[in-house]
């Protein structure tokens, strides 16, 4: 007997990155006995992922169009698929798959931001994302949250009889995806600093931009990596060229996941800029932990679920919206002694771990009783 369960995702990996949390747990959940489903848009950036990172789970692939008509395929499959858990990766407008009739599956849906706080968006955009986040209180069995600080929102806003069924769960890495390997680049060693993200204003691209201008006054040979795209892209390209570190930025733009183990190990040090807002405190940044495996430093600051993940008294933490504290932060790091050691355990926040955590809420809440394979429920506990 398995328990089947259905990951509900819209677009493409490179642009909306909610799809991760599917291609990530697809296997650690088949080998705790369960029969897992993605429902994918049908790109070539979806199809690469999906054969690296989640090879034995179930695709169902759907063309882009109208959110009507993604909305209308994804029920039909739900419902020839009827599975015993629809997991939705994120509530907006193409993923409003709750069932018209009622049904015995269980649905849960993830919070990964709050983007009813995001001060760029427009006040109508905001309002319908506020509308969305309370109903998906209402109406979703389970709730799935990505930072201490959604889990405290979401508590706050739900009976007190519902509050078991939310779930702390950051982002995490795949080990056999992001495996450690290659070496930096030939007179680069102690150099060379790595941004992975989207390249917007508010993800701090720019201040990123003016510490490496500040660094490279008494280090000329600092290089930048940037791994990503963004609405920003452009921007940020210019914005080198007017601060006179062209040479010592590569802008790489979209790196697939096959590709990454030799970027990040080539680093000596990540960046991580995080602001003091709400969508910064609320949000969980996927590659934050996909730095950890690689053992080198990240230089953020104590903001939302870097706090939680690095603790109080880490020794790269810089004063947010301040890039001369970014700058003297990245000295530190790059300039690190010899025999410093991260605090973190990179084991701990594997999707495998993840995946363990959540189905023993699950099978707490009487949601999930089927047994599991020969020793795998103690693996991660």
């Amino acid at each position: 007997m398995t328990t089947s369960i259905a990951f509900v995702t819209t677009g493409d990996i490179e642009s909306i990155a909610t799809s991760k949390r599917a291609f990530g747990m697809a296997s650690p959940l088949a080998g705790l006995n369960y029969e897992v489903s993605i429902l994918l848009e049908d790109t070539p950036n979806n199809r690469a992922r999906l054969a690296l990172e989640a090879p034995t789970a179930r695709a169902l692939w759907f063309d882009r169009g109208s959110a009507s008509s993604e909305l209308r395929t994804k029920r039909r499959i739900l419902r020839e698929l009827a599975p015993n858990i629809v997991y939705v990766g994120a509530y907006g407008v193409r993923n409003l798959v709750l069932p018209l009739a009622p049904t015995r599956a269980f649905y849960i849906v993830e919070h990964s931001e709050l983007l009813s706080a995001i001060a760029n968006r427009s006040m109508v955009r905001r309002v319908s994302d506020a509308v969305l986040e309370r109903s998906s209180l209402r109406f979703f069995d389970g709730q799935v949250c990505a930072s201490e600080y959604l889990v405290d929102f979401v508590k706050a806003r739900l009976r007190a009889k519902a509050v078991r069924r939310v779930h702390y769960s950051p982002y995490a890495f795949t080990r056999s995806v992001l495996t450690p390997g290659g070496a930096p680049a030939p007179g680069t060693a102690g150099q060379t600093i790595l941004y992975m993200g989207t390249l917007a204003r508010n993800y701090g691209i720019l201040h990123i931009l003016d510490a490496v201008a500040q660094l490279k006054e008494t280090r000329p040979g600092v290089r930048l990596v940037v791994l990503g795209r963004g609405r920003d892209y452009e921007t940020a390209v210019a914005h080198a060229r007017i601060k006179g570190i062209e040479d010592n930025v590569d802008f790489k733009g979209y790196v697939p996941e096959s590709e990454l183990p030799e970027q990040l190990s080539s680093a000596d040090v990540f960046i991580a800029p995080l602001f003091d807002t709400i969508q910064d405190i609320a949000r969980c940044p996927s590659k934050m932990f996909m730095y950890l495996p690689f053992g080198k430093p990240v230089v953020t600051s104590p903001i939302g679920e870097a706090c939680a993940l690095f603790g109080p008294d880490y020794d790269f933490y810089f004063k947010p919206n301040d890039v001369a504290s970014m700058r003297d932060r990245l000295m530190a790091a790059l300039d690190r002694p010899g025999d410093w050691t991260p605090n973190w355990t990179a084991r701990d926040h594997e999707w495998q771990a993840r995946a363990t955590a959540f189905d023993t809420w699950l099978r707490g809440l009487g949601v999930v009783s089927a047994p599991h394979p020969a020793g795998e429920e103690t693996q991660y506990q």
